[in-house]
């Protein structure tokens, strides 16, 4: 239960209202568009707030126990440019779906994961279904909390050797012809030279390339996916500490990530405009 409550003045006075479902617009509650400050009193808490209606605009994220005294001070909790600007506000996840391509080798082969398409016919295996559901699940074991859910929408096979073992240089060709409007184009090939995973910046990238060089090991693979789906969401810059989800070698374990990466994710969802039709209720 979201125990969130904004207030029109600062310092957490004057009249309030307690946020515990999703509100499109703001305007007709006590604290109207102009709430100044807010508190949170619950682990469990996590809000966005967006200044325009409709979860629009830029955002400003805060989770766990806290007070923000002053909506537009970073000193006090806040964030530049929120004071009285707050329109709306979102506690639950927004869904993202994906559409998963599998490269696998012209004989439709994925070692460890799919037998030959001859094999097949004689008794083989194919393990892609449980394998994407359960990455995609580790995966969402980090983005549910920060308000995004992630959900397959179909899984295709591709079959073509020359990608099944990536070189960089060959990725975009990925994306030419193999992705679905409205959906977080992933990949999924068997290695990558020198990488793990890919994902260019939002403005030049239209996927996000995962390594599943151990297929065994769920936590690592649901790490990669989690770790580029960052990048495709706009989170450009690698962290130094080895517990956020965006450094370069990060722990399995890893999950955090800072209240800036957050809002720069959601702000890419909701104004980049290879982004903004991702983003579902």
């Amino acid at each position: 239960m979201v125990t969130v409550t904004l207030f029109k003045k600062d310092n957490c006075q004057g009249d309030s209202f307690i946020v515990a479902e999703d509100i499109t617009d703001l305007k007709n509650t006590p604290v109207k568009h102009n709430a100044s400050s807010m508190s949170l009193t619950s682990d469990s808490d996590k809000i966005l707030l967006f200044q325009k209606t409709n979860y629009n605009g830029d955002a400003m994220f805060r989770n766990g126990i806290k007070q923000v005294t002053k909506m537009s001070s970073p000193s006090k909790g806040g964030k530049t440019g929120f004071g009285n600007t707050v329109s709306s506000a979102r506690c639950t996840p927004f869904t993202i779906n994906l559409f998963v391509n599998i490269i696998a080798n012209d004989d439709g082969s994925f070692e460890g994961l799919r037998s030959s398409d001859e094999e097949l016919e004689t008794g083989g295996f194919d393990n892609f279904d449980s394998f994407i559901a359960d990455i995609v699940e580790s995966a969402n074991n980090v983005w549910h909390n920060f308000l995004i859910h992630l959900e397959v929408s179909e899984i295709v096979l591709r079959k073509s050797s020359k990608l099944h073992d990536l070189k960089n240089e060959l990725y975009p060709l990925l994306w030419k012809d193999w992705q679905k409007k409205g959906n977080a184009n992933v990949y999924l090939v068997r290695g990558i030279h020198k990488a793990s995973g890919i994902c260019p910046p939002v403005g030049f990238g239209k996927g996000a390339v995962v390594s599943c060089e151990t297929p065994t090991d769920i936590a690592r693979e649901g790490d990669i996916l989690a770790h580029e789906l960052g990048h495709y969401f706009g989170i450009s810059k690698h962290e130094e500490d080895s517990q956020n989800l965006m450094t370069k070698h990060s722990d399995p374990s890893a999950g955090i990530l800072t209240d800036k990466q957050v809002e720069e994710a959601h702000k890419t969802l909701t104004k980049h405009i290879g982004r903004t039709s991702l983003r579902n209720e």
